[in-house]
């Protein structure tokens, strides 16, 4: 059996924040997707990211150590921040069990997350 599928596209928002929607299932495959186009947006000077998991079906824990890398490297190092859009109550509960979301931030919808970035 191979690896579970996911899709990664990648737009801005109105106002010129990247916003990577994530489709399928988050693995350190889907992981490194997702970091590998926070860095390109960092090397731009891009130090704020959108990311939204609303089509995501499910996060294991190898994607959650990438999505802990990408939030530490975008919150830490570059001092930006991260918005994530469209998380159902047990990936909340997860990602705070983890520490992801002390750092980032949870929205609803990409509205939110533009008005987030704004604020």
């Amino acid at each position: 059996m191979g690896e579970p599928t996911f899709s990664l596209q990648v737009g801005s928002s109105a106002n010129g924040v990247p916003v990577l929607t994530f489709h399928g299932y988050y693995s350190q495959q889907g992981g490194e997707a997702v970091e590998a186009q926070v860095a390109a947006a960092l090397d731009r000077g891009q130090k704020n990211v959108i990311l939204d998991l609303t089509k995501c079906t499910i996060i294991n824990s190898p994607g959650i150590a990438k999505l802990m890398d990408v939030v530490m490297k975008v919150v830490d190092d570059f001092r930006g921040k991260l918005v994530l859009v469209g998380l159902d109550n047990s990936k909340k509960q997860f990602l705070t069990m983890t520490g992801v979301l002390p750092l980032a931030t949870a929205v609803s919808t990409l509205a939110e997350a533009e008005r987030a970035m704004s604020g």
